[in-house]
């Protein structure tokens, strides 16, 4: 079952589709898991995330697929902002989806992937609706720049022109505050600085103490990593699935 076009937030500042979300729901009636995911691509739309939310639905997951304000029309902090109102709606909704409020993910690849982390890593985000530091049991990251210094067109666009700046907001720089568990996916042949920063910002997180798990895809590209799920025996679905539901097997 899908719920779709769901608000999540005051759309005031924004057309009303920016600040919805589709809820996926699996078969089993029982308290689930869940996943809130964020898409990448610069233009993209929770609609392109139907395969990712019916493929773990089947699994048992709840997934909420959510959209948000997109550049150029709107810059940081529009993104995250946004991703934490989604967050918070959802902790005060998922228990009447039939999701646990104790096993709540958030993930996202590539441009979401970064979102992801953002939120996860610095507790400043959730704070700001009144929620905890430990809110959140864990955060996907696939493909994903932690680092948001380089002088990337597609960064300058998203979070401004200053250096200083883009580094203060970088997963990378809040590694050593970030309380969420983090599970940091990649592909072999990602584009970088993917790659770079995932294995960085892994070894920051790790440095400062923190619970997380990276997982390389062998054969994959920053496109392809994503885009079989709906394939019964795909690799990162299942690493997904076990995350989740750690003492299942699929």
């Amino acid at each position: 079952m899908i719920h779709q076009n769901v608000l999540y937030a005051n759309s005031s500042v924004c057309d009303a589709s920016f600040h919805s979300a589709d809820v996926y729901l699996p078969n089993e009636k029982r308290l689930s898991p869940s996943l809130l995911w964020i898409h990448g691509g610069h233009r993209g739309d929770k609609s392109r995330e139907s395969a990712l939310g019916e493929a773990l639905a089947s699994c048992g997951i709840v997934v909420v697929t959510v959209n948000y304000r997109l550049v150029p029309e709107s810059r940081h902090p529009a993104q995250v902002e946004d991703i934490a109102a989604a967050i918070a709606w959802w902790c005060s909704q998922a228990h009447s989806f039939g999701a646990s409020q104790d096993a709540i993910f958030v993930g996202g690849h590539s441009s979401g992937a970064v979102l992801a982390a953002m939120v996860a890593a610095d507790p400043g985000y959730l704070d700001a609706h009144g929620l905890p530091p430990n809110t959140l049991a864990g955060a996907i990251c696939i493909s994903g720049y932690y680092d948001l210094t380089p002088a990337d067109q597609w960064l300058v666009d998203w979070f401004g022109d200053s250096v200083d700046q883009r580094r203060s907001i970088s997963p990378l720089t809040n590694a050593r505050q970030a309380i969420t568990p983090f599970f940091l996916m990649y592909a072999e042949h990602d584009e970088e600085p993917s790659r770079t920063t995932s294995v960085n910002f892994a070894r920051a997180l790790i440095e400062s103490g923190h619970r997380t798990q990276t997982h390389e895809f062998p054969g994959r590209d920053h496109i392809s990593i994503i885009k079989r799920f709906h394939q019964q025996d795909d690799d990162v679905k299942l690493a997904i699935c076990s995350i989740l539901h750690p003492d299942a097997r699929f």
